[in-house]
């Protein structure tokens, strides 16, 4: 949560960085999108951050981003965490069990995973490295935020049958309740 104080002459820096003023109903809005997000500090880093790096009026996203990576970020982060694991332990084959529990957590171990494993990683060389570091990346965001895999198709016959099924049971026991009796 942003201080308020903070909040609003962090604001009124970025305004008067890019010329602009910002009128209550905008102050309200930033606050409430960033306030539940950010620390203070982070606010002030990400303000120090926008003038530093940007040449237009920052929206809220763009401030957020500043000192939350997405990701994508999170997950080259933690491929890099992992390389500096490996490497402290004299690399994956000296990596002790439980080492790779306590350091890798369920994101990144879907990572290595995606990618063939810790052996995968040791020895992919130089010009297959960006593919490996892209494949680390999208499974780590897939397990950050997993979707199901399987949806079940409108038409299909047993889902159409259930669902008749079901609402001929529902309106059975629908009508007897309205009568006064029990089903």
């Amino acid at each position: 949560m942003i201080e308020k104080d903070s909040f609003l002459a962090g604001l009124a820096v970025l305004a008067g960085a890019f010329g602009r003023e910002v009128d209550a109903p905008v102050q309200r809005a930033y606050y409430q999108v960033l306030s539940p997000r950010l620390t203070t500090e982070e606010f002030e880093r990400a303000v120090t951050l926008t003038m530093a790096e940007e040449k237009f009026w920052p929206s809220p996203a763009v401030i957020l981003a500043k000192v939350k990576p997405d990701a994508t970020t999170q997950g080259l982060a933690a491929l890099e965490h992992v390389n500096r694991i490996t490497a402290k332990h004299g690399g994956f084959r000296f990596l002790p069990h439980e080492v790779f529990l306590a350091e890798f957590d369920a994101p990144t171990r879907a990572g290595i995973s995606a990618v063939g494993g810790l052996h995968q990683i040791a020895n992919t060389s130089d010009e297959r490295m960006p593919t490996l570091r892209k494949k680390f990346a999208a499974a780590y965001a897939e397990a950050l935020n997993p979707q199901p895999k399987i949806q079940a198709q409108k038409d299909e016959p047993k889902v159409k049958q259930l669902v008749a099924q079901t609402a001929r049971v529902l309106s059975i026991s629908g009508r007897d309740a309205a009568a006064g009796e029990r089903p």
